[in-house]
């Protein structure tokens, strides 16, 4: 595997006794203006293949006009097909068309790209999951991205989907990560929504599967005072939910009662059925471990 950093190797490789880089500067300066922005811009997925359909967001040229520019790359070799319509890059090509990058700005439609992707494909239903996976590693490169620009929206729109994500994928250290530089920043940014989502979701929730429940408890009691202080009834009820849980699990049955009967209450008076199932779903649990099995059902 070819660790990307600079251009520097790529000049030193020759193939036929040709520069490589010398040969592909000789490529690129053949083609178009549009065939330049497209290549270029390829280069800033950090997965293994990317879309049609990413590539015309990013590069705001229509659908149509992209996958036949893509085609074109293609026949001349500097694109390779993937498969579904998705296409890929070489790893020296790209380490090429990195420096070519003079707009940073091409980041923040990348990002901007994802967060319209997940709002397309609903982003809380897990029947999607299949044709999100393919997308989860550019979605990564995408997030971190956003970390290094700073660039608050795009963390925020995108924090909800990767926490949830990668905590039914199993990938708990990446959620711890990604975990502790949101709700540092949400901090920085006095963003009190994100820093009760940063510990009263599935940011909090790996403390207990790791091993630590008593942190799990203490993040969760956090964001349920941060949305008392705010005084927002949605995100108390929410921040409710998940106490109680972790009341559950640590053992203080009673307490987990109490609060998820005025989670329910919210719920099931504003008609948020998922929030209300799984709430109810909790209560019935914490029944039958207190043996109250008529309730429990």
């Amino acid at each position: 595997q070819i660790e990307i950093e600079d251009n520097e190797y790529l000049k030193t490789l020759k193939y036929e006794d040709k520069n490589l880089y010398v040969s592909l500067n000789v490529c690129f300066d053949s083609l178009t203006k549009i065939e330049k922005k497209i290549l270029i811009n390829t280069s800033v997925f950090s997965g293994g293949d990317f879309s049609v359909e990413s590539i015309s967001f990013v590069s705001n040229i229509k659908l149509e006009q992209t996958q036949k520019v893509l085609y074109g790359l293609h026949d001349s070799s500097l694109v390779e097909y993937s498969s579904d319509q998705r296409f890929r890059i070489h790893p020296l090509i790209k380490l090429f068309l990195i420096e070519k990058i003079t707009d940073a700005d091409i980041y923040r439609r990348e990002i901007d790209y994802y967060i319209y992707f997940l709002a397309t494909k609903n982003k809380h239903n897990r029947i999607y999951y299949g044709s999100l996976r393919k997308e989860v590693e550019n979605m990564y490169g995408a997030f971190n991205k956003a970390f290094e620009l700073n660039y608050w929206y795009g963390i925020k729109c995108l924090f909800p989907f990767f926490s949830m994500y990668l905590w039914d994928s199993g990938r708990w250290n990446e959620l711890k990560a990604i975990g502790k530089l949101t709700e540092k920043l949400a901090k920085e940014m006095n963003d009190r929504v994100i820093q009760i989502e940063c510990n009263v979701r599935e940011t909090s929730w790996i403390y207990d599967m790791l091993g630590d429940p008593s942190k799990s408890v203490r993040m969760n009691e956090c964001g349920l005072k941060l949305a008392k202080k705010i005084n927002d009834k949605y995100y108390i009820a929410l921040a409710e939910l998940s106490v109680g849980k972790m009341y559950q699990a640590t053992g203080f049955l009673q307490k987990s009662l109490l609060i998820h009967m005025s989670a329910m209450k919210f719920f099931q008076k504003n008609g948020i059925s998922n929030f209300l199932a799984q709430t109810m779903r909790y209560l019935g649990e914490t029944y039958l471990l207190l043996g109250d099995f008529n309730k429990g059902k």
